[in-house]
């Protein structure tokens, strides 16, 4: 080729060139504002000299390629921290609804409401006969089961709104796995001739949408194609294609190969669906089980001790709140079904029987054994039970209830109380109490003090004989009830000591008894009834075989000098009114709950703190945890745009770098246009010198 070959085809090529750089630069202009796109690099070259004239000429330039401005370790921590700031954003709304749904700025709050409810229960202690104290305190109780019904309803409600996001969250998660294994495809057929920058472009965005919602890896193979994986390997896109996940409205799954599905739920983490799971798996259930353990303590406290007392009536019958789920089955076993069965021990509770004139009859103590007692038992205890020489109360199982009721055949008007129940059963029955149900959901006061206020418990029975109480250094499983009354002139202590511990059930055990710690008697440890002396104190031995004596077991018996009021109780009396207010002040044991995903929740006992307490820590780690996550969300956005200012610096378009750049090309075309021609000049001047 001549020299002035040589020169023509140079300006050519850089025409071609600097034309093709212009082209990659107005791609770069025109795209500025395209979200995920990535600033192309024209690379331009020298081309391969040539010989002539023996000498080895240039012959311009040439362009080798258009690089894209991507850096691997930018873009994979800015998907990391996409993924942990979505994470993170999603559990703050949620944490600001909880905030909202636990709130104490208003009257109708958990704790507002509960100290409504002790100041009515110390309201109907200063008026314990007054129908508007009584009134006061059943809409108070009202009104805190239905804040707690309301607040079990929020969460309920915000669990399936959770439930509910997933599923959308999960279609767009397929949508995008779709949308990545298509480019992918069109990837590797459009770079048999050159890299597909845009469609990497595309691709990278995609993968980036897709880490929004869940940790994923990815690898990118020879031939340009990616396999990405959730961040415990499960196969999302392949160069074969995408692999959808499914949801059945709880758990996520992945499909294998053979067409068999695989749980991943407790695998997914970060991102949206992370933040997600994570308030449904962890955080909401956690509340939910401690606002269950607040509603079943404060129930279970005032039933407790409502069920110890009695109101201005007797019960004509009454029928337990709370089933049992086998009425054959102990009712201190968890297989009884009761709410409450951990609550039961062995001990025993009095029952009392007044004529139609209000007065008393007699009472007896039934004895109750925790592990051996079931309710068909107790039933078959309780319905063959003679008071004072009346057999005047039935007992029956009435849809796996107890239910209890004077024969009014026999004995019209006649009314029957309880109290000093030790072993817990009436108010693990439902017998007696203030409040129905064990939990947050289903919490409410009493059908039968809704329908009669009279039956608000503010008295107690006057019982002159205490319940015995075994000393602490005994070891066995027996007990004994006591029956009275006192007749003695004053207020004493009976103690009775196991002397031989034989075999009880065949009443062959023996003890001694002293009063006021002088040894009075002594006898057999019989099943029936035994009388202390001549002032009318009774005792019962514990008549079931599994229940042994060992010698020293001894027992204390407080007794009072009243026998004339003995099974009264007074309109104006508020001792146990008093007793559940003053419930409030007292500690109990509460238990908290952690989840933890993938594994089985975790109870603790708090214990050193009263109802209240427990209440206001539960209500302050709300607001705490809430400001943890917000905090957290705050720095994940920070670290998000740190990487996003480190992508922007590297891989976005510059208008001023792009306007440099084209006067640059631009520049370089015009003297390329210059260099045709004076080459043409050049062909010229040889023409007319022929």
């Amino acid at each position: 080729m001549s020299g002035i070959g040589l020169v023509l085809n140079a300006a050519k090529d850089a025409l071609l060139t600097q034309q093709y750089a212009i082209d990659v630069v107005s791609h770069n202009i025109t795209n500025i504002n395209t979200e995920g796109y990535t600033k192309q690099t024209p690379v331009i070259v020298a081309k391969p000299g040539e010989s002539y004239a023996g000498f080895l000429f240039g012959r311009g330039v040439e362009l080798s390629d258009i690089v894209s401005s991507t850096n691997s370790f930018i873009e994979s921590r800015l998907q990391d921290s996409l993924t942990g700031y979505n994470a993170t954003a999603e559990k703050q709304q949620y944490m600001t609804v909880l905030e909202s749904v636990f709130s104490e700025n208003s009257g109708w709050s958990l704790s507002n409401q509960l100290s409504e409810l002790w100041n009515a229960w110390n309201g109907l202690a200063n008026n314990p006969s007054a129908l508007p104290e009584r009134n006061i305190l059943s809409e108070s109780g009202i009104t805190l089961a239905r804040t707690f019904n309301s607040i079990y309803t929020e969460l309920k409600n915000m669990g399936m709104e959770i439930g509910n996001s997933m599923e959308i969250g999960l279609g767009s998660v397929n949508q995008l796995i779709s949308q990545i294994a298509d480019v992918n495809q069109q990837i590797l057929s459009s770079e048999v001739g050159g890299t597909a920058n845009d469609l990497r472009d595309q691709r990278t965005h995609l993968v980036g949408k897709l880490a929004e919602y869940m940790d994923i890896s990815s690898f990118e193979y020879a031939d340009g194609s990616i396999s990405v994986t959730t961040g415990k390997g499960y196969l999302l896109v392949s160069k074969d294609g995408g692999y959808s996940l499914g949801y059945d409205g709880n758990d996520i799954t992945w499909q294998t190969s053979g067409n068999k599905n695989v749980n991943i739920t407790d695998t997914i983490v970060g991102g949206k669906l992370g933040g997600l799971l994570d308030i449904r798996d962890e955080t909401l259930p956690k509340y939910m089980a401690d606002l269950d353990e607040l509603a079943k303590s404060i129930v279970w406290e005032i039933n407790s001790a409502h069920s110890q007392g009695v109101g201005l009536n007797g019960f004509s019958s009454v029928t337990g709140t709370y089933q049992v789920l086998d009425s054959s089955e102990e009712m201190g076993a968890v297989d009884s079904g009761l709410d409450y069965y951990d609550k039961i021990t062995d001990g025993d509770f009095k029952v009392w029987l007044y004529d139609g004139n209000g007065s008393v009859v007699g009472e007896t103590s039934i004895p109750v054994h925790a592990n051996t007692d079931s309710l068909a038992d107790l039933v078959s205890t309780l319905d063959s039970i003679s008071i004072g020489g009346e057999d005047a109360l039935n007992a029956s199982i009435s849809g796996n209830n107890l239910y209890l009721e004077i024969d009014q055949s026999s004995h019209p008007d006649y009314t029957f109380a309880f109290s000093d129940d030790t072993s817990n059963v009436l108010a693990a029955l439902g017998v007696n109490t203030f409040f129905e149900a064990a939990n947050a959901r289903d919490v409410s006061v009493n059908d039968v003090i809704l329908g009669d206020k009279n039956f608000i418990n503010a008295a107690v029975i006057h019982n002159n004989v205490d319940s015995a109480v075994a000393d602490s250094d005994n070891s066995s499983t027996g007990f004994i009830t006591t029956s009275g009354p006192y007749t003695g002139s004053t207020d004493s202590v009976y103690t009775v000591t196991i002397d031989s511990a034989g075999s009880q059930a065949f009443g062959s055990a023996t003890f001694s008894w002293s009063k006021d710690g002088i040894v009075v008697g002594s006898g057999i440890a019989a099943g029936a009834s035994v009388l202390l002396g001549t002032e009318g104190v009774a005792v019962t031995f514990s008549s079931d075989a599994l229940d042994t004596y060992d010698n020293s077991d001894s027992f204390t018996i407080n007794v009072e000098a009243s026998s004339d009021t003995y099974g009264d109780y007074a309109s104006g009396d508020n001792t146990n009114a008093l007793n559940i207010s003053n419930l409030q002040y007292e500690d109990v044991s509460v238990k908290r709950w952690t989840y933890e995903r993938g594994s089985s929740p975790i109870s603790s006992d708090v214990t050193g703190g009263t109802i209240d307490d427990y209440l206001h820590v539960f209500l302050s780690s709300v607001g705490i945890q809430s400001q943890s996550i917000q905090r957290e969300a705050e720095y994940t956005q920070a670290i998000m745009g740190q990487f996003q200012e480190l992508r922007d610096n590297f891989s976005g378009v510059s208008l001023d770098e792009e306007m440099t750049s084209l006067i640059k090309y631009q520049h370089a075309y015009s003297a390329a246009a210059k260099l045709v021609l004076t080459a043409n000049e050049m062909f010229e001047t040889i023409l007319e010198l022929r």
